[in-house]
């Protein structure tokens, strides 16, 4: 995937990213992740063929203890979750049975009149539901923020439309249930994270009545801040949730920001606006019971996309075998972060920049995430060999073995995976073997135990 310069971002995106002093690319990502995550079933783009793409990305940043993603972090989520807050507060201010009867009893009035009835004495509530939003008075909750995991169900079952934008600011899911003895709740929290990030049908208990069709498709979006350690905890845990999240999820590392050139506050407050707007748009749209949709070929030369589509394939191809399958969704990438950029581009701006910057984009968050795979591969590897190479030597220690023996010592008992392990102790100096063909602890060896 060639890429021979950096095209300039739209406001909002350069704003984001000079306010918290990250890179613009880490910007985008999040703008496209928390616009995708909340937009609904609804959302989508059309693309070449007219088909539907899905907007929302799974985003798992290395970032936990860089103070400069915390800071993206906040100004990314405060509009959604300000937002939320303001329709729980507005939905919780109703009475649920007189909504009830509204909502199932006999039409004796037109919607607006009942919708006014549930409200009356309320202008705020007046002014907002002038039309009927019951979905979205039921269910005012589209952000699940550091779920409690013992909740978790209930939660997601409170949702509107069964689509949530989860957000982990700290890791504790990748932390937990990597554990060797991970606790049950949060193993079911991440299989349903994996369900629902893969658009999982289930059959689900409807808030207040509901016809005979009881199943769902419950869609999730997953925003994750971990550390390196956890991301790397997680690449080399067998658990297949966790592994199932990873394969459907953009992953990158936050390295240290590097000065850039300061922009006026005129500027970067007329940029954030631009975000805070889109946001509100996709909310407004989604509580009316729709969806944002845009049209690829209204902002992309459909001839160079499908270019670089070839490319993005034939850079795949290329890849190690063991990273290939967390790259299954890239071709999605580019039309997802066009749908993004569509939406946070202003009024009085152009939006020549939104193509080439989601290519730009594109190419250096699937060159960053390979990156990022190999180096944390070949860290849980060699962690892994140390272990190896440690418990031989605990077993070494309480006695003298024969080979045979030392391998019937584990639960696994394969010559191919352990002899390599022995042979580098030998090599090491640390075991030896003896005349009489047992293998023993050198003293070097019965030091480092010790």
């Amino acid at each position: 995937m060639s890429d021979q310069h950096q095209p300039t971002p739209g406001a909002a995106i350069r704003s984001l990213a000079y306010t918290a002093q990250i890179g613009d690319e880490e910007a985008a990502l999040g703008v496209a992740a928390v616009l995708g995550g909340i937009a609904g079933p609804k959302a989508k783009l059309a693309g070449p063929a007219g088909e539907s793409i899905r907007p929302g990305l799974n985003l798992l940043v290395a970032g936990a203890d860089a103070p400069w993603w915390n800071r993206a972090q906040d100004l990314l989520l405060d509009p959604a979750l300000a937002m939320q807050q303001a329709c729980r507060e507005m939905s919780s201010a109703l009475d649920p049975e007189r909504l009830d009867v509204l909502q199932y009893g006999r039409f004796e009035y037109s919607n607006t009149d009942r919708i006014v009835e549930a409200v009356k004495g309320d202008s705020c509530l007046e002014q907002e539901y002038l039309r009927p939003h019951f979905s979205a008075l039921r269910h005012p909750t589209f952000a699940l923020h550091n779920p409690d995991p013992a909740d978790f169900p209930k939660l997601v079952a409170e949702v509107l439309d069964n689509a949530a934008l989860i957000i982990y600011p700290d890791g504790q899911l990748f932390a937990e249930v990597a554990h060797p003895r991970p606790a049950k709740k949060w193993a079911s929290v991440a299989a349903q994270i994996a369900a629902m990030v893969s658009g999982t049908d289930h059959v689900y208990t409807p808030v207040g009545k509901q016809g005979p069709g009881r199943i769902a498709t419950a869609r999730g979006t997953l925003l994750m801040t971990c550390t390196r350690d956890q991301l790397c905890q997680a690449l080399g845990s067998d658990d297949q949730a966790l592994q199932q999240i990873l394969q459907n999820s953009i992953m990158l590392d936050c390295p240290s920001p590097e000065g850039s050139k300061p922009l006026p506050v005129d500027y970067l407050r007329e940029g954030y606006k631009m975000f805070y707007l889109g946001v509100q748009k996709v909310l407004e749209t989604r509580r009316a019971g729709g969806g944002i949709g845009w049209d690829a070929n209204a902002y992309a030369n459909m001839e160079l996309l499908h270019g670089f589509e070839l490319e993005i394939q034939q850079w795949v191809a290329q890849l190690a075998d063991r990273l290939k399958p967390f790259f299954r969704h890239a071709l999605k990438l580019p039309y997802q972060l066009l749908w993004a950029f569509a939406l946070v581009t202003g009024y009085r701006e152009s939006h020549d920049w939104v193509l080439p910057f989601a290519m730009h984009v594109t190419s250096e968050t699937l060159k960053r995430q390979a990156a990022l795979l190999t180096d944390l591969m070949e860290a849980a590897e060699k962690t892994d060999y140390e272990h190896a190479r440690t418990v031989m030597l605990r077993k070494l220690n309480e006695k003298p073995r024969m080979f045979r023996d030392l391998l019937r010592s584990y639960s696994v008992q394969r010559r191919d995976i352990h002899e390599p392990v022995l042979q580098s102790l030998v090599d090491d100096g640390l075991v030896r073997l003896r005349n009489d063909g047992l293998l023993e602890l050198s003293s070097y060896g019965k030091q480092l135990v010790a």
